[in-house]
């Protein structure tokens, strides 16, 4: 596997990890996810790197489930976004499940005012001709005492 931590020019943080290179070169027909926030200001964000790095450690266990890649970059300073590829049809159910990931779901709401959760797929390969289509994308709005969430479906790339 690869793991690469190297901040860009600027200064901000980069974080790729490819459990099988040679998987994600040939990879075909894949699942993305993108994950943007808007983080609290003064509120302590260490357990979110904490969280990060045992799902860095457990990177060759969740290859076996399809993980193909894990970047997280810091977009402007302080605030940060997600692109996960999986090589299945769908995100794994372990995935979602992992004790680690609903650990860090569950603080979500203390950290961020709000989360935009995009999945979508890769057509084709990755390393080739291929094609990008956004799903769907999930709001969540943590900024009041009651949450509100919602859903946008996309048919074949446009609005539904």
């Amino acid at each position: 596997g690869h793991i690469a931590r190297e901040p860009d020019k600027e200064g901000r943080r980069h974080l790729l990890v490819v459990p099988d290179v040679v998987a994600l070169q040939n990879a075909r027909d894949l699942t993305a996810v993108g994950f943007f926030s808007r983080p609290r200001e003064q509120v302590d964000h260490g357990v979110l790197f904490d969280l990060e790095e045992e799902l860095v450690s457990r990177m060759p266990a969740y290859a076996e489930m399809g993980l193909l890649s894990y970047y997280d970059v810091e977009l402007v300073k302080g605030a940060y976004g997600n692109l996960i590829l999986f090589s299945t049809p769908d995100v794994p159910e372990e995935w979602r499940t992992d004790a680690i990931h609903r650990r860090a779901v569950s603080v979500s709401p203390g950290h961020y005012y709000e989360v935009r959760l995009h999945k979508g797929s890769i057509r084709g390969a990755l390393m080739g001709d291929c094609t990008i289509v956004i799903e769907r994308t999930k709001y969540f709005d943590f900024t009041s005492a009651d949450p509100w969430y919602g859903l946008r479906r996309f048919e074949e790339g446009r609005p539904g």
